[in-house]
């Protein structure tokens, strides 16, 4: 499983903000833009514990079931193995081996294994995940660990890349995304961050650039269906910066060109409908056009 990509492309295409007034507030026709550099991003606080928003996780009733940093050598791994009552350790497939009942019912760690080396370490009650879990870079290092509970992801979840360093940290409630969600890029620079409400996005998520410039900020309110963005280039300008409603462009949508002066202005109506096209040089207007929108449809009687 890849949570990291999950998380990106669910972050990324979702996008819903509340947009503040003063954000979109109309700048003057024609006057050159004071788009200015955004703050220099910090990863204050960016090793800090990540707390546990989703509640309590489930118990590890042995220190046996905690997954190691690294393991090598199944054949004295499997020697150590204590499983819990009723469960025996056994094959249970080709490359899975672990605690399951005379049934086959997984009960207790699992695990797989290749070259000699763990891959994979989860925790089953019954059949279902329940306990902590892990997955191993094939240098044997820790990739990400988590908790299940009853089947589901709940609590923090943790990753590395292959060197240590972190990679991400995620929280969830239950199987869903909720609470502060942060990865790294390689270098330890931080990549992007946000908070979920029940997997919902909310509040303010930002992403950087690997310079470590910003380069966006996605505000999603309430994560009622309104939220906007602003856009930075690895310099540091500004490049767009608009707002959504449902997933349509609404309000006034601007560009700037690579040394921030106002490029163009994009208006849209409640319906997301374009009616206007301004376009600027130097700071001048230099071509406005009105377009008939599509107007939204009459309401049935």
């Amino acid at each position: 499983m890849n949570l990291n990509v999950g998380v990106m492309l669910r972050v990324r295409s979702t996008w819903v903000t509340r947009v503040a007034a003063a954000l979109l507030a109309c700048t003057v026709c024609g006057a050159p833009s004071t788009a200015k550099s955004p703050p220099e991003p910090t990863t204050a606080g960016a090793n800090e514990p990540l707390s546990d928003s989703a509640g309590d996780l489930p118990a590890n009733p042995d220190a046996d079931y905690a997954p190691p940093e690294r393991a090598r050598g199944l054949a004295q791994w499997k020697q150590s193995l204590h499983c819990p009552d009723g469960a025996a350790v056994t094959n249970v497939s080709d490359d899975r081996i672990g605690c399951a009942r005379p049934d086959g019912t997984e009960h207790g760690p699992v695990t797989r294994w290749r070259d000699d080396v763990l891959v994979e370490w989860y925790v089953h009650k019954d059949g279902p995940y329940d306990g902590l879990a892990a997955r191993y870079h094939p240098n044997g290092t820790k990739a990400w660990q988590g908790a299940y509970r009853d089947g589901k992801q709940h609590g923090p979840w943790n990753g590395w890349h292959d060197d240590g360093k972190q990679h991400y940290e995620q929280v969830f409630r239950a199987g869903t995304r909720h609470g502060r969600f942060r990865q790294w890029y390689g270098d330890g620079k931080l990549q992007w961050e946000g908070t979920y409400s029940d997997d919902r996005p909310i509040g303010l998520f930002r992403y950087f650039h690997e310079n470590g410039q910003m380069k966006s900020e996605v505000d999603h309110g309430t994560g009622e269906g309104e939220h906007s963005i602003v856009e930075w280039d690895e310099n540091g300008t500004k490049r767009e910066q608009g707002s959504y409603h449902d997933e349509l462009k609404v309000g006034t949508w601007r560009t700037w060109d690579g040394a921030g002066r106002l490029a163009t202005e994009h208006e849209y109506n409640a319906a997301g409908g374009l009616y206007r096209v301004t376009r600027y040089e130097n700071g001048k207007v230099v071509e406005r056009l009105d377009i008939d929108p599509p107007q939204p449809p009459s309401p049935r009687h």
